[in-house]
Parts: structure tokens; C-alpha cells; sequence
């Protein structure tokens, strides 16, 4: 009564999740952005107390910036990639920034004293 049929049931195509790398790479920059930071730049530059070194300072933050958001362009000097962070995001910039300046700028960056963590690119 019943025919063995040679068809076979489709397999469900596992989705792709479309920059699964990329999400990959913020999470850990998001995780530990002062670690994220060290691993991706061989000189650990400290911006000054005088800001003598911010041009190297810039570059360094600008490249961690760029590889964990996967932008093509700078970052640092990109209003649309400020604009569009998340909450948690500002936080984990600010926390890098926090780390990789000298004492005599932390107090411009505590937490919840600046909002906007672009603000602290500008000494």
C-alpha cells in the first residue's frame, strides 16, 4: 500500500549569523578592553602628563578601536562610530582610556563624570 519513496527530506541550511566573527571580537574587546588594547599593540604607549605623545597615544587607541568594531576607516575621528555606541560600549572605551593615560588626566575620565568617552580625546 505504501511506497518507499526515494526522495529525501529536505535538510534545514544552518544560518549563518552575518558578522559572527566580528561580534566575536567586540565581546572580547567589550570583556577586557585593557587586555584587547596590549594584545594588539606591541608599544604600550601611555599618554604623557603633558600630551607630548598624543599623536602615538591617538594612533594606538585609534588601531584597538578600529580592529574591535571592524571599521575600515579611523574611528577616533568618526562621528558616526561615537554616535552610534551602545552604553556598555562608551564603558569599555572609557575604561581603555582610563588605562592608558598618566595620573595627571584620570581625574578627566572617572567613571560617570564623562559621559562621552570621544570627550576624553580632547586635552
Amino acid at each position: 500500500m505504501f511506497e518507499a519513496t526515494s526522495a529525501t527530506i529536505p535538510q534545514p541550511v544552518p544560518q549563518v549569523v552575518p558578522n559572527a566573527t566580528q561580534a566575536i571580537v567586540l565581546n572580547n574587546f567589550m570583556k577586557l578592553p585593557t587586555n584587547f588594547h596590549k594584545e594588539g599593540n606591541a608599544r604600550k604607549v601611555v599618554l604623557d602628563s603633558h600630551g607630548t605623545n598624543y599623536k602615538q597615544w591617538e594612533a594606538s587607541i585609534d588601531r584597538t578601536l578600529m580592529h574591535a568594531f571592524c571599521v575600515d576607516e579611523t574611528f577616533v575621528n568618526n562621528k558616526g562610530c561615537w554616535s552610534s555606541l551602545t552604553s556598555q560600549q562608551a564603558a569599555s572605551i572609557r575604561g581603555l582610556l582610563k588605562h592608558t593615560i598618566c595620573d595627571s588626566h584620570d581625574d578627566n575620565i572617572e567613571a560617570g563624570e564623562l559621559e562621552k568617552p570621544e570627550k576624553s580625546l580632547i586635552i
